[in-house]
């Protein structure tokens, strides 16, 4: 079991910060001496060269490759006790769940990692033996920020080209997530009282809280939210660096990865995750100075296996050559059906050529096969094209997804404003991909890697601009992936007509007024139902294939009309009397008076009806009386009315 030397219960996030400025670089001083290591290497989310590590020196200039007086060994199965006894070294810790093969070891005093190895490799007990690697870090609800997340919905803000995202809000339609998908984030910690991720942060369902026990029985006292694989400790929380700006140490970057996974969503605060609701596992590998060693990561993802996450976000990087212990434990991960989701680096170069590791594995490599769960992320702009600092790789990349100007949480003071920031790299490209393969589970936890694989891989966006950059040519759509493994239909309500009124679905989704269009999943049969508001009456309905004034009945994509209207008027009779000492005829239009002879008739509520008087000869129109009419003009009668019209003879003057 690891040492508890330095283990404490986790606390708040603001008495965490007050620790970390208060020790600064020092915040890692656990049993496991041996692993105050710092590099001053900038994280992945700078906009920087990628170089080839080197051994630790504690020069500020200088990027570790691997941890100085460590090695990783494994064993041959044949190798005896004894002759695993008298190998050498310090025994540190063993790999996956306690078996003494692989080993995690700390060298004699005085001897080097070149030739610790020299000694290992030539043991006729020993499969292989590795350094220690170094990886570095690389970074429509209601939510109130949510209009800056140009991946999850680019509307062409901030310069950015409409529609270059993953189409969020049209996967939202299907699924938003579920609490039964766990997501493990290997990486600096996450802040997980953060408001944002607090309702979302995986719990140990093993484990008892701060008692001091390991109720699990899995070697790890108190792992509630995760586990601090760097310092052998339960606390997880994502420490602040107050010198990130300037020495490239840690600027929040697991709880930045944490919150594109799976921020709270619709909870009219912050911002929101690919996936509004999920479990985050909290599994840290790093520290202040953004550096992740292989054993800190192998445990990590040993643990994730083990405690039942089905994704893992590793967004950190390292050049050099392949691990037989990190491809060994991805390996094992891949047989239990965890996706990996791995940044392809920042240096903007070809990993054709130069690959980067733990990315790499998702092609062919001297330690194995290509691993079919890996898949190696790019960023791109909010314009479409290739970030200038993503890596590509025609045939080690495998797609793009947003990795420019990402806004998301951060390990500031609580509730503040530095709650969240913006940041860049192929780090905060990858757990965007991460949150689509939790959206995939939400909807079959029984997909394979290999169906989860083709979901994303196969409907990306293709795009011109990623031909050659990703082997997929393709960037990440989360509606798509969903769409492939779920097909859905769409329905789009319309409505018209003089009157207004609602139309509501079975099942739920279309309340029309307000939302008029959802997408159902394929096979469902959707009834359409109108109701019409006070005063107006329901006409019937129009597309679709749709008629009638009953229920609309469909399953498959459509638009269809509602047609609402005012109730007629009812109807109305127009009655004409003559008056007077002449002669005349009175007529209407439209027809229907003619007197004369036919003087009343009854006509459709709301017809203006024009009654217009002609005197014979010898007689005089005077004018009318009734009806609101006057004057010797045309009557205009749209209500019930008696009108009389008044002719008189015109008088007959004798000669003078």
């Amino acid at each position: 079991m690891p040492s508890q030397t330095c283990s404490h219960t986790p606390s708040s996030r603001f008495t965490k910060r007050l620790r970390w400025m208060r020790i600064g670089a020092f915040a890692l001083v656990c049993s496991f001496g041996s692993l105050l290591l710092w590099s001053d290497a900038s994280t992945a989310d700078a906009i920087r060269d990628n170089r080839e590590f080197n051994r630790v020196t504690g020069s500020s200039v200088e990027q570790a490759q691997y941890v100085q007086g460590e090695l990783i060994v494994k064993f041959l199965d044949s190798a005896s006790k004894a002759t695993v006894a008298v190998a050498g070294g310090q025994v540190i810790k063993s790999f996956a769940g306690g078996e003494e093969r692989v080993q995690h070891v700390k060298l004699n005093k005085g001897e080097n990692v070149e030739d610790g190895l020299e000694r290992y490799r030539h043991s006729p007990a020993i499969e292989y033996a590795e350094p220690n690697y170094l990886h570095q870090l690389a970074a429509i609800p209601n939510d109130t920020r949510f209009t800056s997340l140009w991946g999850l919905h680019n509307t062409g803000q901030n310069g950015g080209t409409a529609d270059v995202d993953i189409d969020a809000p049209e996967a939202w339609d299907i699924t938003t997530g579920s609490s039964n998908v766990i997501i493990a984030v290997i990486d600096s910690g996450i802040a997980y009282d953060h408001p944002d991720l607090a309702a979302n942060m995986w719990r140990n369902p093993g484990e008892i809280p701060n008692d001091g026990i390991d109720n699990d029985g899995n070697g790890l006292v108190d792992d509630v939210f995760g586990y601090d694989f760097r310092s052998g400790d339960s606390e997880p929380m994502d420490p602040i660096d107050l010198t990130a700006g300037t020495t490239g140490g840690n600027p929040g970057h697991g709880t930045h990865v944490a919150g594109t996974i799976g921020a709270v969503g619709n909870n009219s605060s912050g911002v929101t995750g690919v996936m509004h609701t999920v479990k985050l596992m909290a599994l840290k590998a790093g520290g202040v100075d953004s550096g992740l060693p292989s054993s800190a990561i192998v445990e990590a993802i040993n643990y994730a296996v083990r405690k039942g996450a089905r994704a893992i976000n590793a967004s950190f990087t390292r050049q050099g050559a392949c691990s037989r212990v990190e491809y060994d434990a991805l390996s094992a991960a891949n047989a239990a059906g965890v996706m990996v989701l791995a940044a392809a680096g920042n240096a903007g170069s070809n990993n054709d050529v130069t690959p980067v590791f733990p990315a790499g594995y998702s092609v062919t490599t001297s330690c194995g096969a290509a691993l079919p769960n890996v898949i190696a992320v790019a960023a791109i702009s909010q314009t479409g094209g290739k970030a200038g600092f993503s890596n590509f790789g025609a045939t080690s990349v495998q797609i793009a997804a947003p990795g420019v100007n990402i806004n998301s949480t951060n390990p500031g003071t609580p509730n503040a404003p530095n709650d969240y920031q913006f940041s860049s790299g192929t780090s905060v490209a990858t757990p965007h991909v991460t949150g689509v393969v939790g959206l995939l589970l939400s909807i079959n936890p029984n997909l394979t890697v290999a169906q989860i694989r083709n979901a994303l891989l196969s409907t990306g966006e293709a795009s011109p601009l990623l031909n050659d950059k990703v082997s997929s040519g393709r960037r990440l759509n989360a509606f798509n992936a969903l769409n492939s493994i779920a097909p859905t239909f769409a329905v789009m309500v319309a409505t018209n007509g003089t009157g207004t009124g609602t139309v509501a679905s079975a099942p739920a989704g279309i309340n029309c007024g307000g939302d008029c269009n959802e997408r159902f999943p394929g096979g469902t049969t959707v009834t359409l139902t109108a109701t019409p508001s006070a005063g107006s009456v329901f006409a019937g309905w129009s597309g679709g294939g749709c008629s009638g004034t009953g229920t609309c009945v469909v399953s498959t994509t459509v638009t269809v009309t509602a047609l609402f209207n005012l109730p007629a008027p009812a109807p109305f009779t127009v009655t004409v009397n003559k008056n007077g000492t002449g002669a005349g005829t009175v007529t209407s239009a439209p027809a229907g008076i003619t007197c004369g002879t036919d003087c009343t008739e009854t006509y459709p509520g709301g017809t203006p009806v024009t009654l217009t008087a002609a005197a014979d000869a010898g007689s005089v129109f005077t004018g009318w009386n009734g009806g609101g009419c006057a004057g010797a003009g045309a009557c205009v009668a749209s209500t019930t009315a008696t009108v009389t019209a008044t002719f008189n003879v015109i008088p007959v003057i004798p000669p003078p």
